[in-house]
């Protein structure tokens, strides 16, 4: 175990450095010069311009600048925003709260959501409810996330006035972005879950069990459920990142402060560090919930712990 564990962190850094290194290309690629938005909208010399390319670094070879950035980070130095020169884990940990409290009641709606339909759906399989459960997948695969979340909004907020249509508050202000996400990643998890389920019940076990007489109810679910889960855990490790991208989207569309608006904005003004230990320290917490899901294998199929 200590040796897949030690494995799988040596991969993860490689891939970070990967991620970094892909982030930084990209964003110098990017048209406009960092400096000249700066100091947009104020009249200032060619010296003074100089003097903050040569003070952030910009005067310096590309190559020079990444080993220079790789080697800062290396000693927990993220840097500071080239626009309000504020340090830059200081600025994302003050909105990484409510990113992640968005991303992560996301996921219990579609975890939960996403297990029952499944379930649901594979004991009645072939059945109105089975056909019905698979439409509703299917629409939440295919709708985009900003597009659940206007609908959402016109129904629960403009329509019914039940509740806010964007804001910072209590609980009721992350309902839709949570559920506007949440939905989208049910559709996956509840077809995956129903496809591993109706493979497990056609597996000699299944047969085995029935035979010996246990309840229709303790197979289902005590058994087929849990070897049909292995596949659903890799699909929710999966999720997990595609739910921080959405979350761009989402706290865009809902006025929400957190890291998804502090990337936006980061990279319409080039503001190059925040961009790069934004997407480091989501790539980070990626890499971490995989590796967790990787270990939660060895809880779910013991097969899996002996080999």
């Amino acid at each position: 175990m200590l040796k897949v564990i030690v494995n799988r962190l040596l991969i993860s850094i490689v891939v970070l450095l990967g991620t970094l290194t892909l982030v930084f290309s990209l964003l110098h690629l990017l048209p406009g010069d960092p400096v000249n938005i700066k100091v947009a909208g104020n009249p200032v010399s060619a010296e003074v311009i100089a003097n903050l390319r040569h003070e952030f670094g910009l005067d310096q070879p590309l190559y020079k600048q990444y080993f220079q950035y790789i080697g800062k980070v290396l000693h927990g130095d993220f840097g500071k925003s080239l626009i309000d020169n504020e340090d830059v884990m200081v600025k994302l940990m003050a909105q990484f709260p409510a990113t992640i409290s968005l991303t992560l009641l996301s996921m219990v709606i579609a975890i939960v959501l996403g297990v029952l339909l499944g379930v649901l759906s594979a004991v009645y399989r072939y059945r109105s409810l089975d056909h019905l459960i698979r439409l509703i997948s299917l629409f939440g695969i295919s709708m985009p996330t900003f597009w659940v979340a206007i609908l959402l909004v016109l129904i629960f907020s403009v329509h019914w006035q039940w509740l806010p249509a964007s804001g910072v508050g209590g609980f009721q202000y992350v309902i839709l972005p949570a559920a506007s996400m949440g939905i989208v990643g049910a559709g996956l998890i509840a077809r995956m879950v129903r496809g591993s389920m109706l493979e497990a019940i056609h597996e000699p076990f299944v047969r085995t069990l029935r035979a010996k007489g246990l309840p229709e109810r303790t197979v289902i679910y005590q058994h087929v459920l849990r070897n049909a889960l292995i596949p659903a855990v890799t699909m929710i490790g999966m999720l997990l990142g595609e739910l921080l991208a959405g979350a761009v989207v989402i706290e865009s569309v809902f006025a929400r402060q957190g890291i998804g608006r502090v990337i936006l904005d980061a990279i319409m003004a080039k503001d190059l560090p925040v961009v790069q230990g934004a997407i480091l320290l989501t790539a980070s917490l990626y890499i971490i919930v995989n590796l967790l899901v990787d270990l939660s294998y060895t809880i779910i199929d013991p097969r899996v712990r002996e080999s």
